[in-house]
């Protein structure tokens, strides 16, 4: 029995022996390259198919156009601008879209809306009065663009730097009151304002005076603005800022949550007048806001 067990594994050993030999024998006799994809090494597929690099060019005229854009509208211009809208429109993103809600109407406080009635907090106003006032402030922001780029000019020409010195001396004047304390006078005569800031280590502060943007230099001020800002922390601010002449007032806290995220609150106080040209005839609306930004 002993002699029949070796003999079977004699013969499951000789029959996988014969087996190898002819695998191998079949795979030296099979050649790779006669299939298209396949290949014995892969350094022969890299000396094969050489790498090749595709570049992407962007559009010469965009290039172009946001390199202009970027002349005209510099960093300094755009900062102003945004600060003169935030003057003009609303402290906040909330007031700013309260003033302009919709194309039709905008916030007046507690004054008669247009069907009559006297409802708190409502909107009114007309289509053509709204494209009034952003035409207006278009027509500033034109103007203003022609005064900073001449002034650019003037000061980058040696031959006409006199001209420029003289309008500088007219236009600004730096006063200081002791080593923590200067006064900056600044006229501006593409918007027809003066303002006055008040630099100290305590509390941000200015005060502008408003003239009329159509007038030719200095006119009969129509408007007093003060606005007063401190930081409490590295993210927490207050704000006010006051319309004396037109009897608005606001207080605003802001936090900020993130890099791109933050929060205010905003009470404001308005003086609604039955007649423009009866001052003492008014009644006095209080808003109160809650806004969250996200810059994306």
């Amino acid at each position: 029995m002993i002699g029949d067990k070796l003999t079977k594994y004699y013969f499951v050993a000789t029959l996988i022996l014969l087996m190898m030999h002819n695998h191998q024998a079949l795979a030296d006799q099979y050649s790779y390259e006669n299939h298209d994809g396949y290949v014995e090494s892969a350094q022969q597929e890299q000396e094969k198919y050489q790498q090749r690099t595709i570049q992407f060019q962007t559009n010469p005229v965009q290039q172009v156009s946001t390199e202009m854009n970027q002349k005209i509208f510099t960093r300094e211009i755009s900062q102003e601008f945004r600060n003169r809208y935030k003057e003009k429109f609303g402290q906040t993103r909330a007031e700013q879209a309260l003033e302009h809600p919709e194309q039709y109407t905008y916030y007046e406080g507690n004054s008669t809306g247009l069907d009559g009635k006297n409802p708190q907090g409502s909107f009114r106003g007309l289509e053509e009065q709204k494209y009034e006032e952003e035409k207006n402030f278009g027509k500033f922001m034109v103007k203003r663009l022609a005064e900073y780029h001449v002034e650019g000019y003037l000061k980058s020409k040696p031959t006409i730097q006199k001209v420029y010195a003289l309008k500088e001396t007219v236009s600004k004047v730096d006063l200081k009151i002791s080593k923590k304390v200067k006064v900056k006078f600044r006229y501006q005569l593409s918007g027809n304002y003066i303002r006055l800031r008040f630099d100290n280590p305590w509390i941000y502060n200015y005060v502008l005076l408003e003239m009329n943007p159509d007038d030719f230099g200095p006119s009969e001020v129509t408007d007093v603005v003060v606005a007063m800002q401190k930081n409490i922390n590295s993210k927490t601010r207050i704000e006010t800022f006051s319309r004396f002449m037109s009897g608005t007032y606001s207080i605003v806290g802001r936090r900020s949550l993130s890099s791109n995220t933050s929060f205010s609150l905003t009470g404001r106080t308005n003086r609604i007048y039955a007649d423009s040209n009866n001052l003492e005839d008014y009644e006095v609306d209080h808003l109160f806001l809650a806004g969250f930004n996200w810059v994306y």
